[in-house]
């Protein structure tokens, strides 16, 4: 899927957003400025926060096990890096406007870079280097969705969505540099009904992440010799091989 079909799938979703939901707030910041941004007193630094916020520090959870959630990392290389810009875009209240605890969050993001080798783009896809790179910030993983918890302290220092906006951006330049020609980040907050339908607008993007992975495994089985030719109903060894397969079955819902 190239850069055009992705960018119309997001327009086709906020045009949607307009019709069925007038009423939602959404806040576009076209070309954001890392150097330009007010940063609050919460630290930001690679590998740095490594500490897990403990539910006696929570302060706010954006999604989880009994919210509707999702998180989506697309890396595309560019080919056309003249027209190439970073972009947030937040649908749903701020922080401060939000009165409780826990609430239902999607995460998007589209990253446009120069390389794209199969290691480039596994690193590309984790948010463990995100978790610990924010002060009071901590991201559990579960399958197919997402979950991070935000200390009473970040809140108190008026931790906001386009805070956590610019930390990404600001994580990923640090971590891969020159490699990010542009980042991209779309931000659901609050509406179950609107995350549900941005995830019915971008299946076709799900589904190529899904190829892709699975694609990655096919490809481990033609590097692994199986003497039984990958006959798995006449493999004496086939429990120990579905333990494995169960793993990786496994890994792959947490990327996805």
């Amino acid at each position: 899927m190239n850069y055009n079909q992705i960018k119309a799938i997001l327009e086709n979703f906020i045009e949607r957003v307009h019709l069925d939901e007038q009423n939602a707030k959404i806040t576009v910041i076209n070309h954001p400025s890392l150097e330009g941004f007010d940063w609050i007193k919460t630290g930001v630094s690679l590998d740095n926060y490594k500490d897990i916020v403990l539910t006696s520090e929570t302060g706010l959870e954006l999604g989880g096990m009994n919210k509707t959630s999702f998180s989506l990392i697309y890396p595309l290389k560019i080919t056309d890096p003249m027209n190439a810009s970073d972009k947030i875009t937040i649908i749903g209240p701020e922080i401060n406007e939000i009165n409780t605890s826990h609430l239902h969050f999607g995460l998007f993001i589209l990253l446009r870079v120069n390389h794209l080798s199969d290691e480039i783009y596994e690193s590309l896809r984790t948010l463990s280097f995100i978790s610990n790179g924010i002060e009071g910030f901590s991201i559990r993983t579960i399958p197919r969705r997402f979950w991070c918890k935000i200390s009473e302290e970040n809140i108190k220092k008026n931790f906001s969505f386009q805070f956590l906006a610019y930390a990404i951006m600001a994580l990923y330049r640090e971590k891969f540099g020159k490699d990010i020609a542009a980042i991209e980040i779309f931000m659901i907050s609050e509406s179950s009904k609107l995350i549900t339908m941005f995830l019915n607008h971008t299946a076709a993007i799900s589904e190529e992440l899904k190829n892709r992975w699975k694609m990655k495994v096919d490809n481990w089985k033609k590097r692994i010799d199986c003497e039984y030719e990958w006959g798995c109903e006449i493999c004496p060894y086939f429990t120990s091989c579905k333990n494995l397969q169960d793993i990786l079955e496994e890994r792959k819902n947490l990327e996805l």
